[in-house]
């Protein structure tokens, strides 16, 4: 399977999200993401 590539905006604004104190599981679950996407 192809490797997905997201833009430096939508990047930036999931980052923001977890350093902010939001959890790793409810950031995913907002983008419709996996959490080992976002723990990569």
């Amino acid at each position: 399977m192809a490797r997905k590539h997201y833009s430096l905006e939508y990047r930036e604004q999931i980052v923001a999200l977890v350093k902010s104190g939001r959890s790793i599981t409810s950031v995913a679950q907002i983008f419709g993401l996996a959490d080992q996407t976002l723990q990569n």
